[in-house]
């Protein structure tokens, strides 16, 4: 994984998310929103971020 990936993953998961890596796959297992590939677990920290931002 890259430190990028780690970043995003970590993001995620300071945000609530639970995720996991896929065994075997390039996948990532979000918990309520299935597999996901690593550019899903980017768009959904953008929107994320994106949000956070509308709040504040």
């Amino acid at each position: 994984m890259t430190e990028s990936v780690s970043r995003i993953v970590e993001g995620l998961r300071d945000a609530g998310f639970n995720i996991n890596p896929v065994r075997a796959s390039a996948l990532w297992q979000v918990d309520g929103r299935g597999p996901m590939s690593t550019a899903q677990l980017i768009d959904l920290a953008s929107k994320l971020q994106i949000s956070q931002s509308r709040t504040h």
